[in-house]
């Protein structure tokens, strides 16, 4: 585990509680579940606890595995099918950009 610095560990604190808050607030599980992968990205990009393409990668793996597992949670259906994963690749704006 990376060694976290005192500022990290409030930032995560306060993400947490505001999921939490968040959760409570939202019409459907699909929308927390949205939200949750929203505010984990935003955290991990803001405090760079991995490296940023570690992460773009790492949150496009969890978004395939959890297309995967709908019906584990409780979702009628797959937040994004696993035919739709990479389709931000087919763009020419996308791909140089994560080549740099």
């Amino acid at each position: 585990m990376p060694n976290l610095s005192l500022r990290t560990v409030i930032a995560a604190a306060i993400f947490l509680t505001a999921g939490v808050w968040f959760a409570t607030l939202v019409p459907s599980r699909e929308i927390a579940l949205v939200m949750a992968i929203l505010l984990l990205t935003v955290f991990l990009f803001a405090f760079e606890v991995v490296r940023v393409d570690v992460t773009a990668v790492g949150i496009l793996v969890l978004l395939g595995l959890l297309g995967n597992a709908h019906a584990l949670l409780g979702l009628e259906r797959a937040l994004l099918p696993a035919s739709e994963l990479f389709q931000g690749f087919a763009s020419n704006a996308v791909v140089p950009s994560s080549a740099s």
